[in-house]
């Protein structure tokens, strides 16, 4: 996985997309990167994500509620923002359009504290779901039927497309950024002539752990 400069709607990122993001000086995006590392087998920090609806538009559950978003002005150009794209394997224009129509309905939604808490309390108490693996196919009990948290959106776009296929197949409620973001099952893997060809081009920002 790798870092681009300057993402170009329509050649790096499209409707449907996947962003994920870490935020180096924020003590909440480390908070949420830390609680993850039982999950994390990529080695790479995260914190947030959201689906990709527009030209420099996103769909996210974020503080205070599921908004559409600037996904441009609010993550990409953001400098102490590192920003991650990713292509979800079967993505097809349709089956992007069904993806944002699903994760639109819940515009408005209450961001789920509780069930952050409930998630870092189950991973922990789990050991990152290593014990008790059948708990990850049932509701997080801490999170309420009318709050919801970003990956939690996310897998829910993403089933429309994927299926419960891979991480899918676990409630969404116990799916986290990293899980999604590491899990190959789901997403297309980067095309290494055109790696190579934005490499040439100056745009590759960050080369990171290959997932």
């Amino acid at each position: 996985m790798y870092v681009l400069t300057n993402p170009v709607y329509g050649e790096d990122y499209n409707e449907g997309y996947v962003f994920f993001s870490y935020t180096m000086n924020s003590l909440v995006s480390s908070g949420i990167a830390l609680f993850q590392e039982l999950d994390n087998v990529c080695g790479v920090q995260l914190s947030h994500c959201g689906i990709i609806s527009g030209p420099e538009m996103c769909v996210e559950s974020t503080t205070p509620v599921v908004m559409e978003s600037n996904f441009i002005e609010k993550y990409v150009n953001e400098p102490h923002t590192v920003v991650f794209l990713r292509k979800p394997l079967h993505w097809n224009a349709g089956g992007a359009k069904a993806m944002i129509a699903e994760v639109r309905k819940d515009l408005g939604m209450k961001y789920s504290y509780t069930g952050i808490a409930g998630s870092a309390l189950l991973l922990l108490l789990t050991w990152g779901f290593r014990f008790l693996p059948f708990l990850r196919y049932y509701k997080n009990p801490l999170n309420r039927d009318d709050e919801m948290f970003c990956s939690e959106l996310v897998a829910e776009g993403m089933v429309v497309l994927e299926g419960k296929t891979g991480c899918l197949k676990y409630h969404p409620t116990n799916i986290y950024p990293v899980t999604l973001f590491q899990d190959n099952l789901i997403w297309q893997p980067w095309n290494p002539r055109i790696v190579e060809e934005k490499m040439a081009q100056g745009r590759i920002l960050v080369p990171g752990p290959s997932v």
